[in-house]
């Protein structure tokens, strides 16, 4: 391992590049004490997946204490490998084999197939480094019975499965069951068919397999929800058990075996022997060898060897035998077994063998010449992938490897492990042939031969070790007379070489390498080949183009994506997400079947094929010899692909209709990282002028463009939806594959970027598997968010449950009504964390069931029992603890439980929760004027009639508008306008739309002169106030006002709500009683309460994974729902609380007279013609409205200011016709009403010498239907129409 971390060797492949990046944002979730689900950074947006691989391992620990390096990654590799060699010599022991011919076979297991390859990648996880151990284990288990090693074996099963590949894992589990059951056959023989028998061992079948795999459960839900919705499974490849053709396939597969042949051959001459045995007492099963005819073999195998004659035949019969019988290594092997069995045999002249050990010896053969001998078996980079990378090995070492497996065959009859190490290796060999084609048709199960590897390479290591100890006794046995005294020096003479030479083949291997390598050097010198100068060339451009693409991210201010469409051993998508860039769309085994379809059919708009042929379906291409025979395929003729979107190679005839132009918007992508022909065609399209290219990076094969066109960028845009357009239509149409359709569907999309009077996004916030908007609208629309859909979204829209729908195709959509929109979308894989909570309570059982053990065996020093007996405590109340927690948890997922969330949590640990304070309201009590607004803080007031919420900031004084004046200056005029919500412009978020900006701006732009320098214009209004409270405002900043501008008259004729209750008519209709409690004990108990919450609160956030406590954050929202009690107990005392009134007997009166007046019937009073209402306001307008005008107009007289009143415009003047109930506003009735009466009262005004202007008369042309927010409140345009009008009466009346 040293050269890979000192650094002179690398693993440049680009999916490592993908993991690298991909891991850095997995840990930093983790560090956050969250489980990762959702990568929003790839695939516009995918399952937190890298190819079948969810990895939390051991390793996953290390990186998150050392972080993710290349080194941690290379020293994780280092501490697998010895985890590796250390268990592989532990479970020796039981073998009864030596350390160093343990290490010898640990070497072997490495190094004479696919190991020493696949221990690089980490989506194998743990399943090669453990698995010689679990094989043994198994063994040792069903000879020895006992318990401890059934739950250390369930440990390491655990351990072994943690962080695996799924294609690994079911593989190796597979083989591992079928080991077990041969193993309790050849212990057990028939008997272990016994119903008493049968019930025992399948019942520990279920505790060493079934229970510890639920632990790692999570990983492989988690990894099979992706995988079952993914592309892998295509139309046309399961096919029924009782269709002949797969039952054809099979038989076919079998008849071009010369194995098969071999056995069916055996079979019958073991028949034959049996039936002449048992009817003739035929007794010649034996074959007599003498020592000439072993020397006659021998001068055969050197003659052959010698003569280099090579024997050749196209029967499927013994083809598959004729590469091993002319192979020089198996030769040289043969002639030294012979050899060495002459010498040991030498006191003998002749000796038996049974015909039986002889078919035994063939069969030995048969299993070297499959997984060793045969090119044509795997086609691999040159020739067979198995017989690849054992080649790779010395010749020496393949010879004494061929012997050593040869001389195993003398235990086959005394040994059990040999035995079933024998049958195992035969049945792997008829799974990965013959019974992958039923498995692949009929379940969909692609058995991948090219992977299985560290399986038979367990089963060779085993048989090598006894080979190689029946070698060394053979020596011990020929020199036993002669050299007594030096034979244990020459077994470790032996040893020690084999393990050197062993140790530098492994090395070479594993460094130098041709078939299907993944190390290469890193430094220039160690380069011997043009590839190996190719990839370090490449990687120097690595670094250039991801610098260019952070310089332009910079750059770039709005949301994005990068398109990487390329094919490069060095460069692949995904390879971004470590900078936080996102990428629209993935290299994965697991890309949706949604995304595949909708870029082949809808973008590319290839024709489906109706008979599809098997080879379009496959989903893997590279089989044994016996498989592609079955199924009649070449693997060059079937086409995988599944790992491209799109594939430049496959693809490029269709990207030239230009239709990816739409995937790119679609998409949201500003940046292509293209390959050549891509770029050969977008220079073809007519509009190519659009696209700039930032850099070309000949050694990686692409160039890096970026889209010029003018469009726009988003997460999200929403669809509006109208009578013309209903929902269920649209669902339809949005998800159509005409390519047409879509596009124009698209073009109607109003983003958020853009200025909209129907939408405005209020807030949005993005986490890892969390999204949360705020929108409000004004009409129905669908909501698109450009990120891909999946059925795990869960959606919420104003805390009620929504099903989202798919948009696009791939898109996620929903739908929002009317008003305030609180959309949160979570992706949320059920069960997945209680399943995580399950494998720690399911580790923790079993480290105390081996500690009850290991008490219970030691002896009788009471230190240790005292120490181990206060560990059997710890782990008990650990224990207890995880039961607590699954069982509140899974409380919670039936709603018996509440649970307080996150964000939550974090609210109330920085104060900001109603249960950690109460909040600043949006009034405050006023000594003159009622109430103000919440001094200098942004308060958010919401609209009931228009269900939208407005954000404003108010000044210290409690007005909406910059700080007021401290004192009069010369030669600037200050004007106040005063009134309701309407005269504070209510509905505009800007301060500069309000009416109070716009008059002084037009003031100081056209109407300046000596007197009035600047003018200033003081935004008065406060929402609900009546002109009553006007009066005061006036009163108490008269000295500082040259003009007053009174505008109102709705809220004056609404006033007759305050018949619903006890106050004099004259009070605000706020009530702000509350707020003025009286002392209770209750205060106290509150704030120590709220004091204790926000400290167990930043105890949580201090220390994240304690979030995941579902009993820890049972008990805060308990403590929180305990204060809302409180907080609701004493706001009931405060509303208790009165002052002193004079209701005076005109309420009496009004009361009286409209007896009908309820809170609710007011309200409604505002949908229908009450002939009641215009009475009501004339008797309520004189105390409210006329009277304080007069009052305010006699303040400035007195004052020297000018002074106006102005009714203020209401919508029923532009004459729509609107369903007003419909839109709750006041109806149509209720504003002529109240316009007509407040005529009346300014007639009397008049008199006294007061000019009141109608803005609903003589100015309605000035105001549109769309001006108006409500029936009172106004838009921008309708106050920069007031103010133009309020200009030109103040340019005539006052100057």
């Amino acid at each position: 391992m040293y050269p890979l971390l000192k650094g002179d060797y690398l693993y440049p492949l680009s999916e490592y590049e993908i993991y690298k990046s991909f891991m850095l944002n997995f840990i930093e979730t983790l560090k956050n004490g969250e489980l990762p689900v959702w990568n929003e950074y790839v695939g516009s947006g995918h399952p937190t997946l890298y190819f079948g691989h969810y990895p939390i391992s051991q390793n996953t620990l290390i990186y998150m204490v050392f972080g993710f390096s290349d080194f941690t990654f290379y020293f994780t590799r280092f501490l697998n490998l010895t985890i590796m060699f250390l268990s592989f010599i532990y479970a020796c022991k039981f073998l009864k084999l030596g350390y160093l011919i343990s290490l010898i076979g640990a070497l072997t297991y490495f190094s004479i197939n696919f190991v020493i390859r696949v221990f690089i990648p980490e989506t194998i996880g743990n399943l090669v480094f453990l698995y010689p151990l679990l094989v043994i284990f198994i063994v040792k288990i069903i000879e020895e019975d006992k318990t401890k090693d059934v739950l250390i074996f369930n440990l390491f099963y655990i351990f072994w499965l943690a962080g695996g590949h799924i294609i690994y894992v079911y593989m190796h589990l597979m083989m591992l069951s079928i080991f077990y059951w041969i193993t309790v056959f050849v212990f057990n023989g028939y008997k272990a068919f016994k119903l008493i028998k049968l019930r025992k061992f399948t019942l520990l079948y279920f505790i060493l397999f079934i229970i510890p795999f639920l632990a790692v459960l999570y990983q492989y839900y988690f990894i099979y929800d992706v995988i079952s919705v993914s592309n892998r499974f295509k139309e046309g490849l399961i096919a029924s058990p009782f269709e002949a053709v797969v039952w054809k396939q099979l038989i076919a597969s079998f008849k071009s075996s010369s194995y098969f042949w071999f056995g069916l051959l055996s079979i019958l001459i073991y028949i034959g022997l049996k039936l002449l045995a048992v009817n003739f007492k035929f007794v010649g099963t034996r074959v007599r060898i003498t020592s000439a005819n072993m020397l006659l073999m021998l001068v055969v195998l050197l003659f052959l060897t010698v003569a280099n004659i090579q024997f050749s035949s196209n029967s499927d019969i013994i083809t598959d035998y004729i590469p091993i019988f002319n192979s020089v290594v198996f030769r040289i092997s043969l002639m030294l077994y012979l050899i060495i069995h002459l010498f040991a045999k030498r006191a003998q002249y002749a000796f038996f063998i049974k015909f039986s050990d002889f078919f035994i010896f063939l069969v030995y053969i048969s299993l070297l010449s499959y997984y060793f001998f045969s090119p044509q078996n795997i086609i691999g980079d040159v020739n067979g992938y198995d017989f690849d990378l054992f080649r790779e090995l010395s010749i020496v070492f393949q010879i004494i490897f061929t012997l050593s497996v040869l001389f195993s065959s003398k235990d086959y009859r005394n040994s059990r492990i040999v035995k079933i190490v024998i049958l195992s290796a035969i049945s792997l060999y008829l799974i990965r042939s013959h019974f992958t084609i039923p498995l692949l048709r009929f379940y969909g199960i692609v058995w991948y031969a090219t992977r299985d590897g560290s399986i038979f390479s367990v089963f060779f290591a085993i048989l090598f070790m006894f080979g190689l100890k029946n070698i060394l006794s053979c020596f011990h046995h020929i020199v036993r007379d002669k050299e007594g005294a030096m034979i244990k020096y020459v077994h470790y003479a032996v040893i020690s070489l084999i393990l050197a030479l062993l140790v530098q083949d492994s090395f070479t291997k594993l460094y130098k390498g041709t078939s299907h390598r993944f190390v290469y050097p890193n430094q220039i010198e160690f380069a011997n080949t043009a590839w190996e100068k190719y990839i370090l060339e490449g990687r120097e451009q690595i670094p250039l183009l991801n610098n260019k693409l952070l310089e332009l991210n910079k750059e770039t201010k709005h949301f994005y994506r990068v398109f990487s469409a390329v094919n490069s051993y060095l460069y692949l998508a995904g390879n971004l997400q470590q900078y936080k860039i996102h990428e629209a769309i993935i290299y994965d085994s697991s890309i949706s079947r949604d995304l595949q379809d909708f870029c082949d059919y809808t973008i590319l708009e290839k024709t489906p094929d109706s008979s599809r042929e098997l080879k379009d379906a496959m989903p893997y291409f590279l089989f044994t010899r016996h498989v592609h025979a079955g199924l009649n395929l070449d693997f060059r003729n079937i086409p995988y692909r599944d790992v491209f979107v799109l594939d430049p190679e496959r693809d490029i005839q269709y990207v030239k209709k230009k239709n990816i132009e739409f995937l790119w918007d679609l998409m949201q992508v500003k940046y292509l990282i293209i390959e050549s022909k891509l770029s050969i065609a977008l220079e073809g399209f007519a509009n190519k002028a659009e696209y700039k290219q930032h850099g070309n990076y000949n050694k990686l094969g692409f160039n890096l463009y970026e889209i010029l066109r003018n469009k726009n960028y988003s997460r999200i845009a929403v669809l509006p939806l109208d009578d013309q357009h209903k929902y269920n239509e649209v669902i339809k149409e949005i998800n159509s594959k005409n390519i047409d359709t879509l596009k124009g569907l698209y073009s109607r999309l109003v983003f958020f970027d853009k200025n909209s009077s129907d939408f405005r996004l209020l807030k949005s916030q993005n986490f890892s598997n969390r999204r949360y908007y705020e929108i409000a609208s004004k009409k129905e629309a669908l909501l698109i968010e450009f990120e891909s859909w999946h059925s795990n979204w869960e959606l919420k829209v104003n805390d009620e449950n929504k099903r989202p729908q798919k948009a696009f195709q791939i898109f996620r959509s929903i739908k929002i009504e009317p008003g305030l929109n609180r959309i949160e979308a979570v992706y949320h894989l059920k069960y997945f964390n209680a399943l995580f909570l399950l494998f720690i309570f399911i580790i923790l059982i079993h480290i105390l069931l081996i500690g009850i053990i290991w008490v219970k065996n030691m002896d009788k020093n009471m230190i240790k029992i005292r120490f181990f007996m206060l560990v059997y405590l710890l782990m008990v109340v650990l224990i207890l603890s995880f039961g607590v927690e699954l069982i509140v948890y899974l409380f919670s997922k039936t709603g018996r439980l509440t649970l307080a969330t996150k964000s939550e949590i974090f609210a109330i640990s920085k104060g900001e929760s109603s249960e950690s304070k109460v909040p600043k309201p949006v009034y405050i009590p006023h000594p003159y004027f009622g109430y103000v607004y919440n001094p200098s803080t942004r308060v958010s007031q919401f609209n009931y009639v228009s269900n939208i919420p407005v954000y404003m900031d108010s000044n210290s004084d409690g007005f909406i508008d910059k700080e007021f004046p401290l004192e009069k200056r010369a030669k600037i005029c200050v004007y106040g306008i005063l009134g309701g919500s309407a005269a504070m412009s209510w509905g505009v978020d800007n301060k500069g739309d309000s009416i109070s900006y716009q008059l002084e701006k037009r003031l100081n732009e056209r109407l300046r002169n000596d007197k009035c320098n600047e003018y200033r214009v003081l935004n008065m209004g406060i929402g609900s106030h009546l002109l009553y409270q006007s009066t005061q405002i006036h009163l108490y900043y008269k000295k500082l006002l040259d003009g007053i501008i009174f505008f109102g008259g709705f809220n004056e004729c609404a006033h007759g709500a305050m018949l619903t209750n006890n106050d004099p008519v004259e009070f605000p209709v706020v009530n702000l009683y509350a707020s003025l409690q009286m002392p209770s004990s209750l205060i106290l108990k509150i704030s120590d309460m709220q004091q204790e919450l926000i400290y167990k609160a930043k105890f949580l956030v201090r220390y994240p994974y304690l979030l995941h406590s579902p009993s820890l954050r049972f008990f805060l929202k308990r403590k929180a729902r305990r204060i809302e009690e409180l907080q609701k107990k004493l706001q009931n005392e405060g509303h208790q609380t009165t002052l002193p009134n004079i209701k005076g007997k005109f309420k009496e009166d009004l009361q009286k007279l409209f007896p009908w007046v309820t809170a609710f019937k007011f309200l409604q009073s505002y949908d229908y013609e009450n002939p009641d209402i215009p009475i009501l306001i004339e008797k309520i307008l004189p105390p409210i409205y006329t009277e304080p005008i007069l009052n305010a107009y006699a303040v400035s007289k007195s004052n020297s200011s000018h002074f106006l009143s102005v009714i203020q415009p209401m919508m029923y003047i532009t004459g729509s016709a609107t369903d007003w109930k419909t839109l709750n506003f006041a109806s149509y009735h209720f504003q002529k009403s109240c316009v007509e009466k407040l005529v009346d009262e300014s007639k009397r005004l008049k008199s006294y010498g007061v000019k009141t202007y109608n803005l609903n008369d003589g100015y309605k042309n000035a105001f549109k239907k769309d001006f108006f927010i409500d029936h009172v409140h106004l838009k921008k345009e309708g106050s920069e129409a007031v103010a133009q009008i309020l200009f030109e009466i103040i340019k005539k009346e006052w100057h």
